[in-house]
């Protein structure tokens, strides 16, 4: 996997424990862990968030992330 990929992916989830949200890791990233390789390289979350929680993992995230607001 490629570095930057992991380091994205290791901030997210120290950044979710951190705040005590639930999450599990799907997609390529979580198949190609678990001995399934997969040519795509994306990760697919799902994640308990509650209102809190949002301005919380923005602030946390914003140095390292492009966050938009749809």
């Amino acid at each position: 996997m490629n570095p930057e990929f992991t380091q994205a992916l290791k901030l997210l989830v120290k950044t979710l424990e951190k705040l005590g949200i639930s999450y599990y890791v799907g997609g390529s990233v979580a198949s190609s862990t678990h001995g399934l390789p997969r040519t795509t390289m994306d990760i697919d979350m799902v994640m308990e968030l509650a209102l809190p929680h949002i301005s919380s993992l923005v602030q946390t995230l914003e140095h390292a992330y492009l966050l938009m607001k749809i």
